[in-house]
């Protein structure tokens, strides 16, 4: 996302530092499947408690996350700032687990945790690494 503008005075600003006002960028969408909307029980129950952005150790970001119900939810960063680029939607992937998701993050290479009531788990960030040894606690929408 563009964080770099002219201002009035021609002068280059970052959007960290001073105010955009109307050169802000508009905020990319991310949103869940239809099959997701569906397996969570309609729109109107999709309510994030928890998200933001995911980096590892040496500050290279790697994911998106928030969490709502007993559900993850991920996105590539990668695959969102593409989205950008090219104008469209960021799909994510979404993960069921079996109790209430009060917290969610993403800093281990791979993996995605996420904190219940209980205790705090792990599960492979990519679909395709889904095996987990020892008691399956989620599994992918």
């Amino acid at each position: 996302m563009r964080t770099v503008y002219t201002d009035e005075t021609n002068s280059e600003k970052n959007g960290f530092v001073s105010r955009m006002g109307k050169k802000k960028p508009n905020p990319l969408r991310l949103q869940p499947t239809p099959q997701q909307i569906e397996a969570v029980g309609g729109i109107d129950e999709l309510n994030f408690i928890s998200g933001g952005f995911d980096r590892f150790e040496d500050g290279r970001e790697t994911c998106i996350t928030a969490c709502g119900g007993k559900y993850v939810l991920t996105w590539s960063f990668e695959a969102a700032k593409r989205a950008v680029e090219d104008g469209h939607a960021c799909i994510g992937e979404t993960a069921l687990v079996k109790r209430e998701v009060l917290a969610v993050s993403a800093t281990v290479p791979e993996r995605v945790m996420y904190m219940t009531d209980q205790d705090i788990r792990m599960a492979p960030l990519k679909r395709q690494e889904r095996q987990e040894k020892g008691t399956k606690q989620y599994n992918y929408l």
